[in-house]
């Protein structure tokens, strides 16, 4: 699922700024304007969009191979213990009727 809101998103969508976030948290636009030349603009937005796909891939390999620790997956996979098998591996005794001989 593509997140239309993360850094890379706001960065590569916006051609005309380098979008980044501050530490405060604030999505910072960078324009042509703040640069000396348009040519030094479009080699550090370049280098932007490079640098947030790099990122954006590196987290990829981690999430896609992942199982998420929702409730509804508790039983994906799930091969169950042996304690948990056991009481039904072991003989049950026979019961006896009320009023009858022991077993």
């Amino acid at each position: 699922m593509f997140d239309t809101k993360s850094d890379f998103a706001l960065n590569k969508f916006d051609q005309d700024a380098i979008v980044c976030r501050s530490v405060t948290g604030v999505h910072i636009r960078l324009t042509r304007e703040d640069f000396a030349s348009e040519e030094e603009f479009l080699r550090w937005k370049a280098w932007s969009d490079g640098d947030y796909y790099d990122t954006e891939k590196d987290g990829r390999g981690f999430y896609d191979n992942s199982l998420p620790l929702a409730p509804r997956v508790d039983k994906l996979g799930a091969i169950p213990s042996g304690t948990s098998l056991l009481p039904w591996m072991l003989p049950r005794p026979a019961r006896s009727r009320p009023g009858g001989p022991p077993p």
